[in-house]
């Protein structure tokens, strides 16, 4: 009997940590794109030039952009944005060669971005809040 509730107990355990780490996770959704864009520090679409991995800060990436033209922030012709792999907030997949749309906060200086910014609406729908924004 007491193995049962040893394994109740542990179960209960990973289940209350599986969902504290999907809770933390979770955002409200922007409701439109001028919100989300409000969100940004910098916005600007890009093509993805390569991504590696941060020296000395486990599970942090680097991705490097050739920008084709920005919509926040000042102009640049290249952009690098940092993103955490280790966490599903984290979890924004840049390939090379792939052009994209980039929503990014300034953290101690750098740009960073994550799932909360992913663009959620079509590129012209935020090109037009930006413009809204002028």
């Amino acid at each position: 009997m007491r193995r049962g509730w040893i394994a109740l107990a542990t179960a209960l355990t990973l289940w209350a940590g599986g969902a504290t780490g999907a809770l933390a996770c979770r955002f409200a959704p922007a409701k439109d794109p001028v919100s989300h864009l409000a969100r940004a520090d910098v916005a600007f679409v890009g093509r993805v030039i390569g991504t590696r991995p941060i020296r000395g800060r486990e599970g942090e990436i680097e991705t490097r952009f050739q920008v084709t033209r920005t919509l926040k922030g000042p102009a640049a012709p290249v952009r690098l944005v940092q993103q955490n792999t280790t966490t599903t907030c984290g979890d924004v997949d840049f390939r090379p060669g792939q052009t994209v749309l980039v929503l990014a906060v300034k953290v101690e200086g750098r740009l960073a971005t994550s799932t909360m910014l992913r663009p959620q609406f079509p590129v012209a729908d935020y090109e037009r809040a930006a413009r809204l924004r002028q």
